[in-house]
């Protein structure tokens, strides 16, 4: 594993929200339109669910629903349902949901997840307004 793929495994990370906003667009497809101005494939902590937003963005750009059917239908042409985890993750997307009616709610907590690994990313260093607890006259940051 790279050193970049490891760092981002320790970044600020809510696997629960991408649960919760894909199924929720799955259950009701007309909801991504209530995120798809603000979150982004990059904002997605595993690559699988990245890849199927993709699919879900891409579906809405061409007008189509973004339903089990049609998603594992695209995700199959492109040869990627079974590295997604094949159509039972999907389901199992589905059913984590506990209300199809709040992807915006849970799609703004992942951006907030997403906010913070930015925040950390650049350069591993404190920001100049930082006024955490420091060890020593060092501005970079500790990562486990």
């Amino acid at each position: 594993m790279t050193e970049a793929a490891s760092l981002e495994r320790l970044l600020p990370q809510n696997v629960e929200a991408e649960y919760g906003v894909l199924g929720s667009i799955i259950i009701d497809p007309e909801a991504l339109i209530l995120v798809a101005d603000f979150l982004h494939a990059d904002d997605f902590y595993r690559d699988a669910h990245r890849t199927i937003y993709e699919v879900m963005l891409h579906l809405y750009n061409q007008q189509r629903a973004a339903d089990f059917i049609t998603i594992c239908d695209v995700l199959e042409s492109r040869a990627k349902l079974e590295e997604v985890g094949g159509a039972s993750y999907i389901t199992s997307l589905i059913n984590q949901v506990p209300t199809s009616g709040k992807p915006f709610s849970v799609a703004s907590s992942g951006q907030r997840h997403r906010s913070q690994q930015r925040l950390t990313r650049p350069k591993m260093t404190r920001p100049s307004w930082w006024s955490g607890p420091s060890n020593s006259s060092s501005r970079s940051v500790n990562v486990p």
